[in-house]
């Protein structure tokens, strides 16, 4: 199942815009929650035609942020590659996620990401324009870049539990 976009990003945004990519990949659980408390589970676990469910996207976030600390390890590594991502999205269609709770599920997410957060203050300025090769886009990325591309990923996903609850409210 691929609900994810390729995204295609230049990049070539001032490495100092790292303090904004945090403080926006910082609220995004608080977004989330917003977007889905109250929510009844069956519009939660509800199938759209194509594509996951509200938990299988909120999901996938939590699974997606492994890929994104793996990356922030190889940074801190100083590798000049970063590890390969895995695009078949194997451990969110694994996971199951609407067979979770949904609240569980935000707990854990939350937490996964306050702590990749934490550990992204740690760094002093420099480190965020440390580059290395990203093997699937073929091109240097900066841990600055890594973030921007991170918050790429957040929002979409995020919008597009927004359409799902759109178009199930209005079934």
């Amino acid at each position: 199942m691929d609900e994810c976009i390729e995204i295609k990003i230049e990049f070539d945004t001032p490495v100092s815009t790292y303090v904004e990519q945090i403080m926006k990949l910082k609220s995004t659980p608080r977004i989330l929650e917003e977007l889905i408390t109250g929510i009844p589970e069956k519009i939660l676990s509800k199938k759209p035609r194509a594509g996951w469910s509200i938990k299988e996207t909120a999901g996938h976030l939590l699974s997606a942020d492994n890929q994104f600390i793996d990356g922030l390890e190889d940074y801190e590594n100083r590798l000049e590659e970063l590890r390969p991502s895995d695009m078949t999205y194997q451990s969110t269609e694994e996971m199951d996620y609407n067979t979770l709770n949904i609240d569980e599920m935000f707990i854990k997410f939350k937490k996964r990401r306050n702590a990749y957060i934490g550990r992204l203050a740690k760094h002093q300025p420099e480190f965020f324009g440390i580059a290395a090769w990203h093997p699937r886009l073929e091109k240097s990325m900066r841990v600055s870049d890594m973030l921007f591309f991170q918050v790429e990923h957040d929002e979409h996903h995020l919008n597009r539990i927004r359409e799902l609850l759109t178009n199930f409210n209005s079934d």
